[in-house]
C-alpha cells in the first residue's frame, strides 16, 4: 500500500492505493475510510481485560518462578502495567503517529486482514480468542524461545 493525492478543481483528495497499477486487485481507497478501517482493524486485535489479567497472572507466576533474583531491580506487575497502557490504547496511539507498515498491510474488498507480522502479545491474544486454549502453555513456549 502506498498513499498519493489526487486533485480536483480546488482541492486534493488523498487516497491508499495499491503500489503495482496495473495489478488487477489495485483500488484507490480514501485515506480516511482507510485509516478508519485499520484503526477497527486495531481494535479487534486489542487484548480484552480478561486476556489481561490472565496474562498478567501467568507472566508474574512464570517470573517467580524462574526469574526470583531479578525481582528486586525489577517489578514485573508495574512492567505489565506499563506494557497493558499502550496495549489497551493501540489505535489511539497509532491515530498519533506517522502510518509506516514495515511488513505489509493485507487488505481485501475494504477490510483489512492483517499486518505483515503481529508482534507477540498480539498473536497470544488472537490464539487465545480463536481456541480459549492453555494461555499458560503458550506463554511458557515464549519464554523458552526468548521471544516475549
Amino acid at each position: 500500500m502506498t498513499g498519493s493525492e489526487s486533485r480536483g478543481r480546488s482541492k486534493k483528495y488523498p487516497f491508499y492505493h495499491h503500489q503495482k497499477q496495473n495489478c488487477i486487485k489495485a483500488r484507490f481507497i480514501p485515506k480516511e475510510i482507510f485509516e478508519q478501517l485499520f484503526v477497527e482493524y486495531l481494535e479487534s486485535i486489542t487484548p480484552n481485560a480478561r486476556f489481561e489479567k490472565i496474562f498478567k497472572a501467568v507472566v508474574i507466576d512464570i517470573w517467580k518462578n524462574n526469574y526470583r533474583k531479578l525481582d528486586e531491580e525489577l517489578n514485573m506487575g508495574e512492567v505489565l502495567d506499563y506494557c497493558f497502557r499502550f496495549v489497551r490504547n493501540t489505535a489511539k496511539v497509532w491515530m498519533g503517529l506517522e502510518p509506516k507498515f514495515l511488513a505489509g498491510l493485507s487488505f481485501q474488498k475494504r477490510i483489512i486482514i492483517g499486518t505483515g507480522d503481529l508482534s507477540p502479545i498480539y498473536q497470544l491474544n488472537q490464539e487465545y480468542n480463536k481456541q480459549k486454549s492453555s494461555l499458560a502453555a503458550r506463554l511458557g513456549s515464549y519464554f523458552e524461545l526468548g521471544t516475549l
